[in-house]
């Protein structure tokens, strides 16, 4: 069985505001630390990886502390997909494996979405808008279907879209789930996270 998880990365409030609000809504989740205006939440609910829980958490955090969000989900190691909201309004999405439950062609559907402007611009990284756009559309090895077990896998992209905006590692490789297994990656302190019970 692979790997699942979901997170929403804001840009903006801090820890402690994040963290009043969602106790205010009575959602049970994990709030990060505030690192470089970066704070991430994994919400209990989210992980049944439902994109309209996720839709509706994710914009009312945004609408709630006026800043960006974006939802993000690892389905079974192999799919990568965000939603990205900005003030409570979706403005962009992505998913890096669009025909994952079936397709029709004989070569698998690029990655859709995902406008690497708009995502660099909401959270203030102008800079990164090449690297990340790259890391959005790549495929396999050379967009050749025979080497597709060498390309880039959904976890991998998910962590190189984050490093590359200069995300901590808190962005990443974890959901809510995952916490409580102590799965977590290298450089997380699992001990500055903050438990709402809901």
């Amino acid at each position: 069985m692979g790997f699942f998880y979901t997170n929403i990365t804001l840009k903006g409030p801090a820890q402690e505001q994040v963290v009043s609000h969602l106790r205010a809504q009575r959602r049970a989740a994990y709030v990060s630390p505030t690192i470089n205006g970066i704070t991430v939440v994994y919400d209990r609910e989210c992980e049944g990886q439902h994109e309209a829980v996720l839709d509706t958490v994710t914009a009312g955090l945004s609408r709630a502390l006026q800043c960006p969000a974006l939802w993000a989900l690892l389905h079974d190691d192999d799919v990568f997909v965000y939603a990205l909201y900005n003030r409570g309004n979706r403005i962009d999405a992505y998913n890096s494996e669009p025909g994952y439950f079936g397709y029709d062609a004989e070569v698998p559907p690029l990655p859709s979405g995902g406008d690497a402007r708009a995502l660099c611009a909401a959270f203030g990284v102008d800079a990164a808008v090449a690297p990340v756009d790259a890391l959005l559309r790549r495929w396999w090895v050379g967009h050749d279907v025979a080497n597709k077990d060498e390309g880039i896998l959904a976890e991998d992209r998910h962590r190189a879209v984050a490093q590359a905006l200069g995300w901590p590692p808190y962005t990443y490789s974890m959901g809510y789930h995952s916490i409580g297994f102590g799965n977590v990656p290298e450089g997380v302190d699992t001990a500055r996270l903050i438990k709402i019970e809901g």
